[in-house]
């Protein structure tokens, strides 16, 4: 990333592969890994993520997923220029792992637009947000760990009302697309 006064918090949801060695090479301190005994799911995980950051923001992204080298520095910057913006998204573009076919993943730009798209679908690349932890934290805002799926769109909807909602048109993501997706596992 072109911004590097980030901290990478990653949560090995026990792993049974070579995960933990392979971050530990590294030797980066920016880098903390927390590693759950047991498999706890996404949106445990997700939640203890959210309590283990120290950063003013929290970017969220999949272990599948690749950010742009600009992303972090875009989305602070904007962040840092609207102090009631809440959650910012980007657009992305999308690699499909066994076509090798990309493509975009497009949605509404401005914080009316989303919250009227909010109605029928959720209008954020999960893997693109990037949020203030202390709105999350202070209004005890978790993802919802009884939900099996879709607790990112849950969470946004009572985020909404902390302050504004936007997507930057910029495809800071590359959202990879194969069987195992829980978009794809939860559709079947």
């Amino acid at each position: 990333q072109e911004y590097t006064g980030w901290e990478f918090v990653i949560i090995d949801d026990a792993s049974t592969d070579e995960t933990p060695q392979i971050l530990k090479s590294y030797g980066d301190p920016r880098i903390r890994l927390f590693r759950n005994e047991a498999n706890l799911g996404l949106a445990k995980s997700l939640n203890r993520g959210i309590e283990e950051a120290r950063g003013e923001f929290i970017a969220r992204i999949d272990c599948d997923d690749v950010s742009e080298p600009s992303r972090l520095r875009r989305q602070l910057q904007a962040m840092e220029a609207d102090s009631i913006l809440v959650l910012l998204g980007t657009c992305a573009y999308t690699y499909d792992e066994d076509t090798g076919l990309a493509g975009e993943m497009l949605h509404p730009l401005d914080n009316v637009s989303i919250r009227l798209a909010m109605c029928y679908h959720n209008p954020f690349v999960h893997s693109s947000v990037f949020i203030r932890r202390g709105v999350l934290v202070n209004n005890r805002l978790w993802y919802d760990e009884r939900l099996p799926a879709a607790q990112d769109y849950e969470l946004w909807t009572r985020l909404c009302k902390y302050g504004r909602v936007l997507n930057m048109s910029n495809r800071l993501i590359t959202y990879r697309w194969h069987k195992e997706n829980v978009s794809a596992t939860c559709a079947e």
